[in-house]
């Protein structure tokens, strides 16, 4: 792959910033690390990206009990909280619903509490209650 060299201006705070954030990452240039991140989103066309720091992705895994590397697995991991699995049927919820109904759970386990609560509606809307 060839390169070229090419000339930014920028603001003397964002240099000072690449600069700090360069060093800690093992005393590179800035020049390099701007480098680095401009090709990892090179291909993020998006009108407003959204770029978690490494400190929020952390409280993010901590939640979720695992890893997350990409935006992909952020999207299926936040695809599965806010849904709700039936059987092989998945029920897509807003959190607010799904905290309204955990919160009426009462001594009962979400997972048993909502199958019979789905069913019994089910019947009702068909009539057969």
């Amino acid at each position: 792959m060839s390169t070229e060299t090419i000339r930014v201006t920028l603001p003397q705070e964002t240099i000072e910033q690449y600069e700090a954030q360069a060093k800690a990452r093992g005393n590179h240039p800035a020049e390099w690390l701007m480098s680095e991140r401009l090709r990892l989103f090179a291909a993020a066309n998006s009108q407003k990206p959204i770029v978690v720091d490494d400190t929020s992705r952390q409280k993010i895994e901590k939640i979720a009990g695992r890893n997350i590397s990409s935006v992909e697995e952020l999207v299926t991991l936040i695809e599965n909280a806010v849904s709700v699995r039936v059987d092989d049927m998945e029920i897509p919820m807003t959190p607010q619903l799904l905290s309204r109904l955990n919160s009426r759970c009462i001594g009962m386990e979400f997972e048993k509490f909502l199958p019979p609560l789905i069913k019994r509606l089910l019947e009702e809307y068909a009539g057969l209650r």
